[in-house]
């Protein structure tokens, strides 16, 4: 799994900015945070869609 990411990575470079590289590695190395950012979104927006409902 790590060194087909890191071929990938390796392959895709020159398409990519550092700091996109950066962020796909970090949401890479931290699926928990990444989990936590999608539940905070759909948080956020369930609450503005529906007002009273959290």
């Amino acid at each position: 799994m790590y060194l087909s990411f890191v071929n990938n990575y390796e392959f895709c470079y020159d398409g990519f900015t550092d700091e996109t590289v950066l962020v796909l590695a970090s949401l890479w190395i931290y699926p928990p945070f990444f989990i936590y950012l999608i539940w905070y979104f759909q948080h956020m927006v369930v609450s503005k869609l529906t007002p009273g409902f959290w």
